[in-house]
């Protein structure tokens, strides 16, 4: 997956020295305060494939929620970090299900079972 991190002009000098080792795991990285952040995600620029989870190390200012409140395909999050996994990736993972259905208005369609064999054939590599 890809991540932006931002961290904040007057940020201290352990999560600045942080940062700078995450990113170098990130896509963009960029210093903002709360105005010039609160005003890029107000724009949706920080949203990809539809959603844009936002992980604030801290209290996000009132700023911050006033520019997501409009955007619901945005998620603020400003919980205390935890060293559990489950607790902190559970914002994060996203998950599918896939189903197939082998009829079509109730009448069984030998179309579909073809396909539903082919596909749970292994897959030769190439």
């Amino acid at each position: 997956t890809t991540f932006d991190l931002s961290l904040h002009p007057k940020a201290d000098k352990k999560t600045a020295k942080a940062a700078k080792l995450i990113g170098q795991l990130a896509a963009r990285t960029g210093k903002h305060d709360d105005d010039a952040f609160a005003g890029k995600l107000a724009s949706g620029e920080f949203i990809q494939h539809s959603s844009a989870r936002v992980r604030v190390i801290g209290t996000a200012s009132s700023e911050l929620f006033a520019a997501a409140a409009p955007l619901p395909e945005i998620a603020l999050l400003d919980d205390p970090v935890t060293a559990s996994g489950r607790v902190e990736l559970r914002y994060w993972l996203k998950e599918q299900a896939v189903s197939m259905t082998l009829h079509r208005f109730g009448t069984p369609a030998s179309s579909f079972h073809k396909l539903a064999d082919r596909l749970k054939q292994p897959q030769t590599q190439q």
